[in-house]
């Protein structure tokens, strides 16, 4: 697909579908997000505004200030990407964190099997302290900043992620199933997921002790296959996978699905790794992880908008393209850079028509 029809499809789905179901009041703004943060990599937020906003340099700060301070623009920019792309109860929704300096992402994403997975929720919290050591010279400032950002949203890194999970019910009206890695295993998350009738899958360590027929017994110790678990009060299921190759662990799959077959279980599972991609695309291909970002509140708008390109990048990508690429090189996934080029290419070639 050329740069040209790139631009076209990406101007079509902002303008027609997104853009006329925000409030009017809100549109002016929100194709003014979409020129600083969709079609130019972030250099820093006043430069991308003076780039999005030509004319006096005040005037585009200010309107940069009005973007990342609005306090309706953020649900109401998932609420309208709801509403376009909903979700399915029997979706698969992968869970996970990624670090960015003194900020942190909580990401939601659905699994494509394309090798990235769909955002569906990117929420921002502080980053704690996780991975320094107390003497680290930054020690200090981020465990501050974290305490901070507790008393402000009156949670912490779990609680928030609880919070999160009532946030996407409330923007999709579905719960879909959930995919979580080893740092979401957390008695109270799995106590909300258990009682809720959320469909999870979590992986855990293998130095965690769970009661198996009435007899405390570390996970690791268990052989392939699946056992009935007690962990958090609660009767759950777990699966240990065989090893993937010579040198891997067993996958330890903790769910309260009694019904699906094992592999099925797995592989779902292996599809978590598609949210992994869909963050390095943001950090590099909108150029997040050399931002200087230092505020939550900030990151937290500029996800949605950098969310909406790679969505549009991901929806380029036809079925037929695919299968034509993974023909010549099965073993890898098809990339979004080609249609986020194309795209960042036409924007600058083409006059704009938001």
């Amino acid at each position: 697909m050329s740069s040209k029809s790139s631009l076209s499809y990406f101007n079509k789905f902002v303008t027609n579908n997104l853009a006329t179901n925000m409030p009017k009041k809100l549109q002016p703004l929100f194709l003014f997000g979409v020129k600083a943060f969709v079609l130019q990599p972030l250099v820093s937020c006043n430069s991308n505004a003076r780039r999005a906003h030509p004319g006096s340099r005040a005037a585009a700060e200010q309107q940069m200030y009005r973007l990342l301070h609005h306090k309706r623009l953020f649900i109401q920019l998932w609420r309208t990407l709801a509403k376009e792309l909903p979700l399915a109860p029997q979706d698969v929704v992968n869970v996970d964190y990624s670090n960015l300096g003194p900020l942190a992402i909580l990401g939601f994403a659905k699994q494509t099997r394309r090798g990235r997975a769909m955002p569906v929720l990117m929420r921002a919290l502080a980053s704690n302290t996780q991975g320094y050591k107390k003497s680290h010279p930054n020690y200090g400032k981020l465990k501050t900043y974290y305490q901070t950002w507790k008393k402000t949203v009156k949670a912490d890194q779990f609680s928030f992620v609880l919070k999160s999970l009532r946030l996407l019910k409330y923007l999709y009206g579905v719960q879909p199933r959930l995919v979580f890695d080893r740092g979401f295993v957390n008695q109270s998350i799995v106590q909300f997921l258990s009682d809720h009738s959320w469909i999870f899958y979590m992986r855990m360590r293998d130095d965690f002790s769970v009661e198996i027929s009435g007899r405390r017994q570390y996970i690791g110790e268990l052989a392939e296959g699946q056992y009935s678990i007690i962990w958090a009060n609660r009767t759950l299921r777990l699966i240990v996978t065989k090893p993937r190759s010579r040198y891997a662990q067993p996958w330890y799959i903790m769910t309260n699905d009694l019904e699906t077959q094992p592999a099925k279980i797995a592989k779902l599972y292996y599809h978590r790794f598609e949210i992994e991609e869909s963050f390095r695309d943001l950090k590099t291909l909108f150029r997040l992880r050399w931002s200087t970002l230092r505020s939550w509140q900030s990151l937290r708008v500029v996800l949605c908008f950098m969310s909406i390109g790679l969505i549009c990048a991901l929806k380029q990508l036809s079925q037929k393209t695919i299968l034509a690429y993974q023909a010549l090189q099965p073993k890898k996934q098809l990339s979004v850079r080609l249609e986020h080029d194309k795209l960042m290419l036409a924007s600058k070639k083409l006059k704009l028509l938001l």
